[in-house]
């Protein structure tokens, strides 16, 4: 379920919404044969483990008194998502609150060759744990973190991170390109590596 809805919605038959990567509990239930509450215990089966990637919400239907239960994916999308759900731009000012962020990798000579570190091909950017890693990459052999003073600089520089108040996570976007999207690349200046 995580797959389709960081990954493979665009090429899927299912109906999305394009602002928020958001759809129908009971459309993606139909997609997966199972009932609609299996599906939203599955999609909360993460929490509390510190990896929720999903968010399943009710919203009211315009102009009616019904409601809508819906799934999204928190972030790491591959394709475009104007605003995942619980996404907050980082502001200069809240720099110490979120740092250092730290993310796990085992690609340390790729990004030191190309002079940054990129969101490979997934739109919804570079993933950063706040404070201390996170633990989800169990090949990593380096750390890389951005401490405030690099992080301030970053952004002030025009390089964009958003928090997702769900899961927990920064994500790290890059500079906005003329179409509006991300570039997904944070260049090594901003960075400090150490060896696991």
């Amino acid at each position: 379920m995580v797959k389709l809805l960081r990954w493979d919605l665009p090429t899927s038959d299912i109906t999305y919404r394009k602002t928020d990567g958001s759809v129908s509990v009971a459309h993606l239930a139909h997609h997966f044969g199972v009932p609609e509450d299996i599906l939203e215990k599955a999609s909360s089966s993460d929490v509390g483990k510190g990896k929720q990637r999903m968010i399943v919400f009710e919203e009211r239907v315009i102009g009616t008194q019904e409601t809508e239960r819906r799934i999204a994916a928190l972030g790491g999308h591959s394709f475009g998502v104007k605003f995942p759900p619980g996404h907050k731009m980082i502001e200069k000012e809240d720099v110490e609150k979120f740092s250092p962020l730290v993310h796990e990798t085992d690609a340390r000579e790729k990004i030191e060759a190309s002079m940054f570190l990129s969101a490979m091909h997934r739109a919804g950017g570079i993933n950063f744990s706040v404070k201390k890693p996170g633990g989800y990459r169990r090949n990593a052999n380096t750390i890389i973190t951005i401490n405030a003073e690099q992080l301030a600089s970053a952004i002030a520089s025009g390089f964009t991170f958003f928090h997702n108040e769900f899961s927990g996570l920064v994500f790290g976007l890059g500079r906005k390109n003329e179409d509006g999207s991300w570039d997904g690349k944070i260049p090594i200046e901003f960075l400090t590596f150490s060896t696991l």
